[in-house]
């Protein structure tokens, strides 16, 4: 069993809602591949483009699919096809250049396409409550992965990709009205509050499905 870098359930989730319920994509390029787990689903599901990027391809443990070892941080506008799938599953919180992630995805998504996005919620009364609390997000605290430094806000992610001419399709969250993460006083007190804080995305992991604007397409 490969190791899956993510929640528990996660690419379950992802798979089973937004993957399934779609045509299978034809070709899929994964940001952060890590062990290849991700990438495995759609070898056995016969798609055949497959491709894996990661700054560490010696993890990926997956036979027949293609690996390019890539750091992130300093992409400089490589491009490694026309995907009719993006996935970038829990990376966008590691990097220093964010912006940089989003020329990779807009330069390697065919046109209409999509790319699903995932990494910790920062929009959920848990999350919110915890900040009002203690100073400290979720995720991103002294207690969480010392890699993540950068917590992803829904309305700057968009403004990151109107400048690339694209946009949040859809946005889902996991797990659905849950957490995983959470302790049980924080997330009782919130749910005591929800009445007077408004409702977002509640769940852990916040997942974006992003597209190329119409308009900007050939």
């Amino acid at each position: 069993m490969l190791i899956e870098r993510a929640n528990a359930g996660l690419h379950d989730y992802i798979w089973q809602h937004l993957i399934e319920v779609l045509p299978l994509p034809n070709s899929v390029l994964d940001i952060g591949s890590g062990t290849g787990a991700w990438l495995q689903r759609f070898q056995q599901k016969q798609v055949r483009v497959l491709m894996g990027v990661d700054l560490d391809t010696t993890q990926f443990a997956i036979e027949g699919i293609p690996t390019k070892a890539l750091n992130f941080d300093t992409y400089q506008g490589e491009i490694f096809g026309s995907y009719a799938l993006i996935t970038c599953l829990e990376l966008m919180e590691h990097l220093e250049n964010p912006g940089l992630l989003m020329d990779m995805i807009q330069k390697n998504l065919a046109p209409g396409g999509c790319c699903i996005l995932s990494t910790p919620n920062i929009h959920s009364r848990n999350a919110r409550l915890r900040y009002a609390l203690k100073g400290e997000l979720g995720h991103f605290d002294t207690k969480s992965d010392p890699t993540h430094i950068y917590p992803v806000y829904t309305a700057n992610l968009q403004k990151l990709l109107e400048r690339r001419n694209m946009k949040i399709t859809s946005i889902h969250a996991f797990p659905k009205g849950s957490s995983l993460n959470y302790n049980r006083p924080v997330r009782w007190l919130a749910q005591l509050l929800s009445p007077m804080m408004r409702t977002t995305y509640e769940g852990d992991n916040i997942i974006y499905l992003i597209q190329h604007n119409h308009s900007s397409q050939p």
